[in-house]
């Protein structure tokens, strides 16, 4: 896997390009970074389809089993939050690296704050346009307006749409810790007990989102997702070996079939389990241990079809979106608050379903435009 970051390591520490022709000559050294962003921008158009009525669920909803843009989102964050953090411990030393990562969390604190905000006067524009309120969007905001503000910034209430950036910012509050166990030798420490960590959520946490009054935990338990961004950071860092030696043909025949029969038990085919335990296993809120293994195969199968042929993974749209994440994970929070409260217009209907994603989708690509813009002029 360390193959597939090394590229993206060192541009990513590097000084950013000042134009794109720049870029274009580097291009034989970036490949991977390249497909590696590529694979980031379409990650945050699978999760945002998922967020709103679309016909292109059948694409976008966990396709290939038991994973879906969250789990490969959450891996490669912390693939990527390894590379480039790794090899700061490296190069600019421990307490440099980590107070870059600490940044990095304030800066996704204060893009979720900026959603909270937004959503939440959404809320009320809505409410006062329409006489009524979408079930969809987060009650609180209109029935206890001043307390769930004050508990969606303090990462207490995290409704639908809410509670993935508090879950990106914790992990980047962990990630120093990643990265004191990985300058000191105790990589293998941090992975057991991530490990244990994520095996206690299962046994001993229920499979639901903790909700009373102003207490609402989220749809992902951040104890039982953190194995996700360890298991990358670990595999970006570098200090794990190289897992993308090409299996032989018939183990990879194996994992590809394997792969399919996860896929075919997701979209309807009998599971060898009861239907309880099945649940249980695949569970999303805990992150279910089949869930993990599914996920880890499709990385894994991913991340062979990059190596082989990087090119498939370059279409240049994509690569817009993943380099400018955070900005437009942000915006199609906002935006799909807005398509989920107008149910009329954006529910009802193909024409009403395709209106929405083509708003949505184009509202993420005008805020990667902005960001470029804004980058570019701040010679950031």
């Amino acid at each position: 896997m360390s193959t597939v970051v090394r590229s993206y390591t060192a541009a990513a520490t590097a000084r950013p390009l000042p134009s794109e022709a720049s870029t274009a000559r580097a291009a034989g050294a970036t490949k991977r970074l390249v497909a590696l962003d590529a694979l980031r921008g379409l990650l945050l158009i699978m999760m945002a389809i998922n967020h709103i009525p679309s016909d292109l669920h059948v694409l976008s909803d966990q396709l290939l089993g038991y994973v879906g843009g969250a789990e490969g989102f959450i891996f490669l964050s912390g693939l990527l939050a390894g590379a480039v953090y790794g090899r700061r411990v490296r190069t600019v030393g421990l307490r440099e690296a980590i107070r870059a990562a600490l940044v990095r969390a304030v800066v996704i604190y204060c893009a979720h704050a900026a959603c909270v905000v937004l959503v939440f006067i959404l809320v009320f524009a809505l409410t006062a346009a329409t006489d009524s309120s979408s079930p969809a969007l987060p009650q609180l905001f209109s029935q206890r307006p001043l307390a769930s503000l004050l508990a969606a910034s303090l990462l207490l209430y995290q409704p639908g749409l809410l509670d993935i950036l508090p879950l990106y910012c914790g992990l980047f509050v962990l990630l120093p810790l990643l990265l004191i166990a990985l300058r000191t030798g105790h990589i293998l420490n941090a992975l057991a007990v991530s490990g244990m960590v994520w095996l206690a959520t299962n046994l001993f946490t229920p499979r639901e989102a903790y909700i009373s009054g102003l207490i609402n935990t989220g749809s992902m338990n951040l104890s039982a997702w953190q194995l996700l961004f360890v298991l990358g950071t670990v595999l970006g860092s570098g200090a794990a070996p190289s897992l993308l030696r090409m299996p032989r043909s018939r183990w990879l025949i194996a994992l590809v079939t394997l792969g399919l029969l996860l896929a075919a038990y997701r979209h309807g085919m009998t599971p060898p389990l009861p239907a309880g335990v099945w649940a249980t296993l695949t569970d999303k809120v805990n992150l279910g241990p089949v869930r993990v293994a599914n996920s880890v195969l499709v990385f894994y199968l991913i991340a062979l079809a990059m190596r082989w042929r990087a090119s498939w993974f370059e279409w240049r749209g994509l690569v817009f979106l993943g380099r400018h994440s955070l900005v437009v994970f942000a915006t199609h929070v906002v935006v799909a608050s807005f398509i989920l409260g107008l149910p009329s217009v954006f529910h009802e209907g193909a024409r009403g379903r395709a209106a929405g994603t083509c708003l949505l989708l184009g509202s993420m690509f005008l805020a990667a435009a902005l960001a470029r813009r804004y980058s570019t002029r701040s010679g950031a």
